[in-house]
């Protein structure tokens, strides 16, 4: 099991409320600072987390999803990704890949203020979760 993921932000404070708005039931696990790292948070569940860190850079980087070496998204497991994407939307979070027609998956990608990617996937069937027909 992943326990994290640490990323860098150009505002810690609009990543954890991108992140708050698609996982409500997340919340901020710790939180501080070093001579490095001017400010961090730890956001998740009792399990697994994001470090969400703000080195003091303030720019955003020129990744370019599914071009650029490095990350390309985070997928995370959620209970009801219809009910996310409806509170995303209503944030005006930019929309990515809508990939519904799997018989015992949906997805939903939202990029954050620095246009890094999320994938959200709700599983409907657990015996069908690694069936890669669809890709």
């Amino acid at each position: 099991m992943v326990e994290h993921i640490n990323l860098v932000s150009s505002n810690v404070d609009k990543t954890v409320e991108f992140l708050q708005t698609a996982i409500p039931s997340w919340h901020i696990r710790g939180q501080g600072s070093s001579k490095k790292c001017p400010r961090w948070i730890h956001f998740g569940d009792d399990e697994t987390y994001l470090c969400i860190e703000d080195r003091g850079f303030g720019e955003k980087s020129n990744h370019e999803t599914y071009h650029h070496v490095g990350v390309n998204h985070i997928g995370i497991v959620v209970d009801d990704v219809v009910a996310l994407a409806e509170r995303m939307r209503e944030m005006d979070y930019k929309e990515g890949l809508h990939a519904p027609g799997h018989n015992s998956r949906s997805r939903y990608y939202f990029f954050d203020h620095d246009d890094f990617e999320y994938e959200f996937v709700e599983y409907h069937d657990g015996k069908e979760k690694n069936d890669y027909s669809d890709i």
